[in-house]
This record gives structure tokens, C-alpha cells and sequence, in this order.
């Protein structure tokens, strides 16, 4: 006796089964409604890339529905900026960029408009030996609950506040001495 083909879950199947006959679809799937195919996840690690010209681009060519990208591994490329179109990308959650060769934290403030963020991966960059790094990536994306893997502690939050008011502080006073010589 033939044993039956195993019903497979829709969200397992490859895109060919888009172009399959109906009746073969039933066989494969069993009885559905509707099958539903959603990527949320883009692997771009160990690259080349070393630009974002064309990013948005390439990516609207490979997915369908490119706004709905939640994970997105841009590791061991040879990023030296964060390129302001990773802003347009809103529901993402995760993103690594370790392994790049950022060193500006000015490059953190590209992802303030990400406030689904709650993983991002810098370790490996130089900027990771600026002084203060953690506390201040974690001032600047405060919603943050893992940065390099490791989860965002309560009290680094406090000490990230602290650091990133200081910084202000200073910024403000430097301001007014220049304001003050002309």
C-alpha cells in the first residue's frame, strides 16, 4: 500500500508551488483557503558590499514586499557608513552589521527612525572601540534590547542617559563658546 504524500504547512513551500496546477497544490497541501507566503528576512552577509548605491533597489528586485523585512544580516561586508535607505525600513527588528568597518557613532543616528529595533550587531567595527560605545548606541536607540548579542541591561539604560546628557551638555557649551568668540 502507497503511503499518502505528508500534508506539508504552506509557509515551508518554495515559490514554484505558486505556478503548480490547483489540484496539485490540494494533494501537496491538503485542504487550504489560501496560501500565504510573507519573507521577512534578508541574509546579505560575507559580501563585498562596500556602498548603498542601489540598495533599496536590489532588495525591491528580491522580495515582494520589501517594507516588511524584520531581520536583516548585513555582516562581514566592508561598510564603512550606514546608508540613510536603511531608514525606509521601518518594521525591521534585527539588524547586523558586524563585521563592517563603521567607526562614527554619527552613523547610529541613521537608525533613530527604527524604533522596531530591538537587536543590532556592531561588534568587529572599529567603532567599537570608541570610548563609551555600548552606553551611547544604547542612548541613542534606547528601545534596544540586545546591541552586540548581549541584552541591554536596566542599569546600562541609566548609565546610557547619563552619557548621552553629558554629551549634550557639552555640545551645548561648545556651542555657546563659539557663539560667544564671533
Amino acid at each position: 500500500m502507497k503511503s499518502p504524500i505528508p500534508k506539508i504547512p504552506a509557509k515551508h513551500v518554495d515559490k514554484d508551488l505558486e505556478k503548480m496546477p490547483e489540484e496539485a497544490k490540494k494533494a501537496l497541501l491538503g485542504p487550504q483557503k489560501k496560501i500565504r507566503r510573507v519573507t521577512s528576512s534578508l541574509k546579505l552577509n560575507n559580501n563585498l558590499f562596500f556602498n548603498w548605491d542601489g540598495f533599496n533597489e536590489a532588495i525591491g528586485a528580491v522580495l515582494k514586499d520589501p517594507q516588511e523585512v524584520t531581520w536583516l544580516d548585513l555582516s562581514f561586508n566592508q561598510f564603512e557608513t550606514i546608508g540613510e535607505e536603511i531608514a525606509s525600513y521601518t518594521k525591521l527588528s534585527s539588524l547586523y552589521l558586524h563585521g563592517n568597518h563603521i567607526e562614527d557613532l554619527k552613523e547610529i543616528k541613521k537608525l533613530t527612525p527604527l524604533t522596531s529595533l530591538k537587536s543590532l550587531t556592531l561588534h568587529g567595527c572599529p567603532i567599537e572601540e570608541v570610548k563609551n560605545y555600548r552606553s551611547s548606541v544604547i542612548g541613542l536607540l534606547p528601545w534596544l534590547r540586545q546591541l552586540d548579542f548581549s541584552p541591554v541591561t536596566k542599569q546600562e539604560q541609566s548609565i546610557a542617559k547619563q552619557v548621552l546628557a553629558t554629551a549634550e551638555r557639552r555640545k551645548a557649551a561648545a556651542a555657546a563658546r563659539r557663539e560667544a568668540v564671533v
